[in-house]
């Protein structure tokens, strides 16, 4: 499993991402709908993408009534 994070570079207005466990760098192709591994371990590899969705929690809750939702709590400085 890789866990992706911002890379601090950008490409043509989009933001390149690299691993933590590997170091590689990675740009995600939306023409061909993968995220290729552009330098590193994974070079010229490519991740296809998983099914997503954007929606409101409302909705998300309504198909998904078994999801439970963790309640963020701040504290503030006083």
């Amino acid at each position: 499993m890789l866990v992706f994070t911002a890379s601090g570079w950008v490409y043509i207005n989009t933001f390149v991402l690299a691993d933590y466990q590997t170091r590689s760098m990675w740009y995600p192709f939306t023409d061909e709908q993968v995220l290729r591994c552009v330098s590193g371990t994974y070079a010229d590899r490519n991740l296809s993408s998983w099914p997503a969705e954007i929606m409101s929690w409302a909705e998300w809750h309504f198909k998904h009534p078994q999801t439970k939702l963790l309640k963020l709590v701040s504290i503030s400085p006083n």
